[in-house]
C-alpha cells in the first residue's frame, strides 16, 4: 500500500488503530506458524501434535485477518472519484472530530467506531437527534448512527449537528 497523497495518509491515519490490528495480526499468525514449523521438526510426539495445532490457528488467523483487509479495501469501492475524495480530506474545510470520531468533508460523512463507515451527503436525506444521539437518513428513511452526546464531549456533538444540518 504506497500512500500517494496527503489526503490518503489522513485517511490512513484516521483508520490508524485498525491498520495497526493488522499489522499485529500479521505478525501474529505468521508467528505461529513458524511455531508449528518447528514443532513438526520436532521428532517429539507431543511437538507433532501441538505443531498441527499451532498451524491450524495459524492459517485461521491469517484468513480472518486477509478477509478484514479486503472488507476494508471495499470500503473505498462507494467513492466514485477517489482523487476528489482524498483531496476533499485535507481540504480546509474538512472538520475531524477526534473525541467523535468523525471526519466530515463537503460531500462524506466518516465515522470510524468498530468499523469504518462512510456516508455519501447525496445519498442522505435528513439528519436526526433522538435523546442523545445523531443520525443520519437516508431516502429509504434507514437510519445511520453517527455520534452519542456523551459527557466532555457534548461541544463536539452540538457542531457535529449543525454542521450536517447545513450539509446534508
Amino acid at each position: 500500500m504506497a500512500i500517494e497523497s496527503a489526503g490518503e495518509k489522513k485517511y490512513y491515519d484516521f483508520i490508524a488503530d485498525r491498520m495497526k490490528r493488522h499489522r499485529i495480526l500479521d505478525i501474529t499468525w505468521m508467528s505461529l506458524i513458524c511455531l508449528a514449523f518447528l514443532s513438526l521438526a520436532s521428532e517429539v510426539e507431543a511437538a507433532f501434535f501441538l505443531g498441527i495445532m499451532l498451524l491450524i490457528l495459524g492459517v485461521a488467523i491469517g484468513i480472518s485477518n486477509a478477509s478484514s483487509r479486503k472488507a476494508l479495501s471495499k470500503k473505498l469501492n462507494v467513492i466514485e472519484n477517489k482523487k476528489k475524495f482524498f483531496n476533499q480530506l485535507v481540504a480546509k474545510d474538512t472538520v475531524e472530530f477526534k473525541d467523535l470520531r468523525l471526519l466530515i468533508t463537503n460531500d462524506y460523512l466518516l465515522k470510524y467506531s468498530d468499523d469504518l463507515y462512510i456516508y455519501k451527503f447525496s445519498e442522505m436525506k435528513n439528519v436526526e437527534i433522538k435523546g442523545n444521539r445523531l443520525y443520519l437518513l437516508d431516502y429509504q428513511n434507514k437510519k445511520y448512527e453517527i455520534a452519542v452526546n456523551e459527557k466532555g464531549k457534548e461541544n463536539s456533538f452540538d457542531t457535529a449537528c449543525q454542521l450536517l444540518a447545513i450539509l446534508v
